[in-house]
């Protein structure tokens, strides 16, 4: 029961770091009545809150052209689900 709980925990990490659903939808598709219990049991797991999975995630910078036609370094990765674009 322990490895399926494990298994489920890592899919939803997965699916807040690769999409920008919230911790609630995630929550609900791993199988947790609420948004509490699936925090605590990520957070025991991960050592962080599904929240703070962003903030272990590397940022990327990258080449961009801004709007004025000059390039500029853009990062990307963490301001997804903070209002940022994700590119």
């Amino acid at each position: 029961m322990r490895y399926l709980a494990e298994w489920w925990l890592r899919l939803a990490r997965a699916q807040l770091i690769d999409t920008r659903e919230t911790v609630a939808m995630v929550a609900k598709r791993a199988g947790y009545q609420s948004e509490a219990a699936s925090g605590r049991a990520f957070k025991q797991l991960f050592g962080v809150p599904p929240g703070g999975v962003e903030s272990q995630l590397p940022r990327r910078a990258l080449l961009c052209e801004s709007k004025t036609g000059k390039q500029a370094v853009c990062f990307v990765g963490r301001a997804a689900r903070r209002g940022g674009k994700r590119k």
